[in-house]
């Protein structure tokens, strides 16, 4: 196994559960991650004195973080026969983190192996890309999302394709998804759409800007609306919306390519320290008939 490995891919799909169990397989105490002896229980529980977790310190992960991290990794395995780095959200180091983590993967302490996730490769520095074998995650299909849904988290066959349709390929956006919430929002922007001053879009953008973890998902579900859109005006009754109660009248070309655009650009810069008000504020005024602005 490489000492360092890059894992890819949306959020919610699996990356850090699948750095958890090799963590399990690399200091188990049977021959494979059994999940039932005490090394296993303690990394379930993050309490494994020789696995560590890293994440941002609010919006970055710092370079203090990266130097405890290398001082402790010096020290002998005090359980295990290895130590583990699991690091999420690489690509949110600083760059002065970034030189540090650096230096660690180009002369990594022995029997130490880095789990780097990330839903974002391309923002990390090409260095560190260089020195870490790449895994990549792809999207779930729906109908094995679906099919999850109904086993184990008790959803009913219609909610569970609904959700599976609208998570794409993210299993984790799926299990956490709230119908009603995600109605609300669209409905919003409907009322939006039909009329609205520029109050009213203050309003509603400063109300998005502050539903926490869910800006990621109303960008997501806005882009839902356009896409059925699109497949309206491209194939027609054989279209299979993802909100068909929330239709959007037929638009123009050019209105669909400059939605996509500012939705794309949204969705990335929602990643940043950019203010997620004006973020929405823009992106509303973009989508929004100019009658509306």
């Amino acid at each position: 196994m490489s000492h360092a490995s890059l894992l890819s891919g949306l959020r919610g799909i699996g990356k850090h559960r699948v750095a958890t169990v090799m963590a399990m397989a690399l200091t188990c105490q049977t021959t494979t991650p059994c999940g039932t002896c005490a090394s296993c229980r303690k990394i379930e529980k993050r309490q494994h004195p020789d696995v560590f977790f890293l994440a941002p310190d609010g919006d970055w992960v710092k370079i203090e973080q990266i130097r405890t991290l290398t001082a402790q990794l010096q020290l002998h395995s005090l359980e295990g026969k290895a130590k583990v780095v699991i690091m999420d959200d690489v690509d949110r180091m600083t760059e002065s983190a970034a030189n540090a983590l650096l230096k660690t993967l180009e002369e990594p302490p022995p029997s130490t192996y880095f789990f780097l996730v990330t839903p974002h490769p391309h923002r990390l520095v090409a260095t560190i890309r260089s020195r870490c074998q790449g895994i990549t995650f792809s999207p779930l299909a729906e109908k094995e999302i679906g099919t999850y849904l109904t086993k184990h988290a008790e959803k009913d066959r219609d909610t569970a394709l609904r959700l599976a349709s609208i998570s794409q390929g993210s299993l984790g956006t799926a299990c956490t998804l709230d119908l009603d919430v995600l109605d609300e929002t669209l409905t919003q922007f409907a009322a939006l759409f039909q009329k609205s001053s520029n109050a009213d879009v203050l309003e509603v953008a400063h109300e998005w800007s502050h539903t926490e973890e869910g800006v990621h998902l109303i960008v997501e579900s806005l882009a839902g609306l356009y896409r059925d859109a699109l497949l309206q005006q491209t194939q027609g009754s054989k279209a299979a919306p993802l909100h068909p109660r929330h239709a959007l009248p037929k638009l123009s070309s050019e209105t669909l390519d400059a939605a996509f655009v500012a939705l794309h650009r949204t969705q990335a810069l929602l990643a940043t320290t950019a203010n997620k008000q004006l973020l929405f504020e823009d992106l509303l005024f973009t989508l929004l008939p100019s009658s509306s602005s």
